[in-house]
């Protein structure tokens, strides 16, 4: 069963932009304990797709990131491989 792990507690969706990615990366090496099948991030406002590569390179675990799999999804509903996006992690590569 999914267990949530990490949590900022930030409200404004604005202050989500405003975490630094060393913040992200320490919640998420947190999860990470864990040994889940995957990391999840929800905001449109934190920056976390760009992080997917290196999470997934030192964590062995996908990030699923709510911006990049909206990408993804957009990307295969056009028609367009989504292969061609670099650096936002495996799901990219599915």
């Amino acid at each position: 069963m999914a267990q949530e792990v990490g949590h900022l507690g930030i409200r404004v969706n604005h202050d989500f932009a405003l975490v630094e990615p060393d913040r992200l990366m320490a919640l998420m090496r947190e999860v990470a304990e864990a040994r889940p099948q995957a990391i999840t991030t929800f905001c449109t406002n934190l920056r976390a797709a760009p992080l997917a590569e290196a999470v997934e390179r030192a964590l062995d675990v996908p990030l699923l990131d709510t911006v990049s799999t909206t990408v993804w999804g957009q990307l295969r509903a056009a028609g367009v491989d989504p292969g061609q996006v670099r650096g936002w992690g495996g799901l990219f590569g599915w």
